[in-house]
């Protein structure tokens, strides 16, 4: 009986099968003739077509740039312009720090500043106006001169130093955006580099789809992409695979990744924007899936059931089935498609072959 060969094989051999030949078979190193089943079989045809290989993927649309905001230096957060969903314009104050009496610091060396070069100004008119008398004098008015110079130098390095520490204590924003994930209170102690919120360049999305190792090796840039968007179920969105993004090796850069400064931590493709589609900032964090065409072939032999083939020693056979009889045929596959198999040898268009399972 067909049925108790297939299912003692099975348990014999693992996931890998063959069936047993039935006694008074003709034993045949390239084909096997199997007595008739005592039971009803189901066949598949073998068919000629176009076969297509496809992969299911999974995203969001995610905004076109995120900064990840933090302080450069520790202390006490004293102001606090961040709320979740918070739009802010580029080089808004979002938040400081216990600045002191820096702003003081700073406005007055600005004041320096002014008059460090309206004396050199004066120095320099006083050589044209009024003229040194000798060349000891004049040594003396240049060295006043370059004295003046130096000290303008001096003090806009402190200038600097001082506008440094004032922006080790702010959070500006770097540009136009939104708000999310803020996790920090007026008041809040705060470390160098902990981040305290997300800002979100809402003004495009980008379509990113995370791989399985195995997807990155067969999505390429260039495939086509049927696509569903959460949030507009009935549009009928194709794009293609933009890029493929594979993560790096490198110790370091696995770090950051794991703690949230960047990088990232398995592949992704970054799809191109969906012809016919108009970006909305609500659609940013939107989830979508899609079917990626890996391969297609044309007018080709297949069986359009995977489940006829089985595998045993490294060879392929399907169960011909033909006048009542099943005959293990040997065959070489090509393209695996979602459903589909293609024939390179071993069956023609029309043959029966035995389902299995």
């Amino acid at each position: 009986m067909l049925a108790p060969l297939l299912a003692a094989s099975v348990a014999a051999a693992g996931c890998s099968f063959r069936l047993l030949p039935a006694q008074g078979v003709v034993a045949n190193p390239a084909t096997r003739l199997v007595l008739p089943a005592q039971q009803q079989v189901t066949t598949v045809t073998v068919q000629q077509g176009n076969v297509t290989a496809t992969q299911q993927i999974a995203g969001t649309i995610e905004p076109v740039r995120t900064a990840l905001l933090y302080f450069l230096t520790n202390g006490k957060v004293e102001t606090l312009n961040m709320v979740n969903g918070q739009a802010v314009h580029a080089g808004e104050v979002l938040a400081t720090l216990n600045v002191g009496n820096l702003p003081f610091q700073i406005s007055q060396m600005n004041l320096t500043l002014q008059r460090d070069q309206l004396q050199i100004t004066d120095l320099e008119n006083s050589l044209q106006t009024n003229p040194p008398t000798s060349p000891l004098q004049a040594d003396q008015r240049m060295n006043q001169v370059q004295e003046a110079q130096m000290q303008l130098q001096a003090d806009q390095l402190s200038q600097q130093s001082l506008q440094l520490q004032l922006s080790q204590q702010e959070i500006i924003a770097p540009f136009a955006g939104v708000l999310q994930d803020v996790n920090v209170q007026t008041g809040n102690d705060v470390g160098q580099y902990q981040v305290l919120a997300q800002l979100q360049d809402t003004s495009g999305g980008i379509w990113v789809a995370k791989l399985t190792a195995a997807q990155a090796n067969i999505i390429a840039p260039g495939q086509p992409v049927k696509l569903s968007l959460s949030t507009d179920p009935q549009a009928a969105l194709t794009t293609t695979i933009g890029s493929v993004q594979i993560p790096t090796s490198d110790a370091t850069a696995i770090a950051q990744a794991n703690s949230g400064l960047g990088g990232l931590t398995q592949p992704q493709a970054t799809l191109a924007t969906p012809s016919g589609y108009t970006f909305k900032a609500s659609d940013v964090g939107a989830a979508f899936t899609g079917v990626v065409t890996v391969a297609e072939q044309d007018n080709v032999l297949f069986l359009p059931n995977s489940n006829t083939v089985f595998s045993f020693n490294g060879l392929n056979y399907v169960f011909l089935y033909k006048d009542g009889r099943t005959i293990e045929r040997p065959v070489s596959l090509g393209l695996q498609g979602t459903q589909d198999v293609v024939i390179t040898g071993g069956l023609k268009a029309g043959d029966a072959v035995v389902e299995q399972g």
